[in-house]
């Protein structure tokens, strides 16, 4: 999804790992997070092609045992002072995501932050879906705010909503973490190399002589 986005968007894609942890008992660190997704980047060449960065700052900012949670709002506005008032930021977020914002810290000021380009997930557009997107669509906090171009995210700093169809893979961190835990293969869902530092560390109740073939 982050290398297509970075395509059709012609822009630089930062991937944001969170250092917040709701559960540390079998659970990565913020660190063993970010050293992941950089082993998943460099093993796909993702990085280099297609401009994707792992921005670590929100884990920097934060000390290991800081379990507060960590707000969307509040990143966006640090972005925000960083960037000129004209530029476009653009948060990238999953359908499911923007069906269940209204449940979000301050959701009502992440549109004077940046836009929001919404991506489907497999299964978000059966009839459920569909009549929930509309119902928000219809709220009268976000109705003039969808765009149907792409480009109307440029052409402004901030407050716009797209919708987008990309590859939808059904791959997500919670099935490969059941997975591990269960003692079965995750071949195929991440880069191999990732799996063996699950393992070497003994990530998600992963035994020590575990193998991933």
């Amino acid at each position: 999804m982050a290398v297509e986005v970075g395509e059709l968007l012609q822009a630089e894609v930062r991937l944001l790992p969170s250092p917040a942890q709701a559960d540390k008992r079998n659970r990565a660190t913020a660190r063993q997070r970010v050293d992941m997704l950089q082993r998943a980047l460099t093993e796909a060449g993702a990085g280099q092609r297609s401009g994707l960065v792992v921005d670590r700052s929100e884990v920097d900012l934060r000390d290991a045992d800081d379990l507060r949670p960590v707000y969307t709002v509040d990143t966006l506005h640090r972005y925000r002072q960083q960037l000129s008032p004209e530029q476009a930021l653009i948060f990238v977020m999953g359908m499911d995501s923007l069906l269940n914002i209204r449940s979000w810290h301050q959701w009502q000021q992440l549109l004077d932050h940046a836009h929001l380009l919404v991506v489907g997930r497999p299964g978000s557009h059966d009839e459920s879906g569909k009549q929930a997107l509309e119902d928000l669509q219809r709220d009268p906090q976000l109705s003039g705010a969808f765009s149907s171009t792409v480009s109307g995210l440029l052409d402004c700093p901030a407050g716009q909503i797209h919708v987008t169809q990309l590859s939808l893979l059904d791959i997500s961190s919670s099935r490969i973490r059941a997975l591990v835990s269960e003692g079965r293969c995750a071949n195929f869902l991440t880069a191999p190399s990732v799996l063996e530092y699950i393992a070497e560390n003994e990530l998600y109740s992963c035994a020590s002589d575990h193998k991933m073939i």
